[in-house]
């Protein structure tokens, strides 16, 4: 399920904003969860795993949303992040935290579904996805010779043929990659997303790679990972 996170110390406006992404996204699969203050914020950052962080630039009590945003951004390295704001005047300080995108108020139907749009092409581009690695650095990721991506002890390793890793992070969890991935990538195991372009054929309970590598499938998502490659390759006759 993805989940979406406001930040905004007025009660009232981040309502509103929770109203028009919910009218804007699949409810069934979407879970909005809205802070008002610091504390609430900081635990449910610790708590969940966020797709999309909306977050409103000028908050009470002297508190920057720029540093709030640095701090998630440290912390949920693959959210979108989304500054909330009347107007921009912050110069540079802004790009401290990598935003995705800027939503300005007051806040409209259109705007939000035009936020939603720049995010979800930002984030699930057919031939690249976009990490955040620190403070101020993002990763471009090439997805085109990617055939598995794996949780290997703390590390999230992309692999090319052969099991060649091509790029490696830490502290990624694979749960927040799969939010990013193209259509045609799968989870096929609790540590395994797989490319299906990469893929020539199908057994029980493993895919056989262009290389003839076997990608193992856990029993539990066999029928899920089944019917996704029946739907890939449908999308391809």
């Amino acid at each position: 399920m993805k989940k979406i996170l406001i930040y905004d110390d007025n009660k009232t406006h981040g309502e509103e904003l929770a109203k028009l992404l919910a009218d804007a996204t699949d409810s069934r699969n979407t879970r909005i969860d809205i802070a008002d203050n610091i504390t609430a914020a900081q635990r449910l950052t610790e708590e969940n795993s966020y797709a999309v962080v909306f977050l409103d630039i000028e908050l009470d009590k002297g508190i920057s949303g720029i540093d709030i945003g640095v701090r998630i951004r440290e912390k949920q390295k693959t959210a979108a992040l989304v500054f909330i704001t009347a107007y921009i005047r912050y110069c540079e300080e802004i790009f401290l935290a990598s935003p995705d995108a800027f939503l300005l108020k007051p806040v409209s139907a259109v705007s939000v579904k035009r936020t939603l749009d720049i995010i979800s092409s930002k984030h699930k581009s057919e031939d690249h996805i976009v990490i955040g690695t620190g403070r101020n650095n993002i990763d471009t990721v090439s997805l085109e010779n990617i055939v598995t991506i794996e949780t290997v002890s703390r590390r999230l390793i992309f692999f090319g043929e052969e099991h060649k890793p091509l790029y490696s992070f830490y502290d990624i969890k694979l749960s927040q990659i799969e939010q990013k991935m193209p259509e045609y990538f799968v989870r096929c195991h609790q540590s395994i997303i797989v490319n299906m372009r990469m893929v020539t054929r199908l057994e029980r309970y493993f895919f056989v790679t262009k290389s003839g590598s076997e990608v193992p499938i856990s029993q539990s998502r066999f029928a899920d990972t089944r019917q996704a490659y029946l739907s890939f390759l449908g999308d391809k006759l």
